[in-house]
């Protein structure tokens, strides 16, 4: 704070547990958007990489997309 004011949320009745658990709460869903994002990139990596092991006769029959 600049001037050592007491802070709007305490002048206005806020309670710190209120506005703590709905910081929070959104912190959890952007984190598990960027965790889905993750899986989904890390799954396709992994896949690119189990198709590329495989034999010519097994590389014929994955369906191209």
């Amino acid at each position: 704070m600049i001037r050592k004011e007491t802070p709007f949320y305490l002048a206005h009745g806020w309670d710190d547990h209120t506005i703590l658990r709905t910081m929070t709460t959104s912190l959890k869903r952007d984190c598990s958007r960027d965790g889905e994002k993750y899986q989904a990139v890390e799954k396709a990596r992994r896949a690119k990489i189990h198709n590329e092991k495989l034999s010519r006769k097994e590389q014929a029959a994955v369906p191209k997309m």
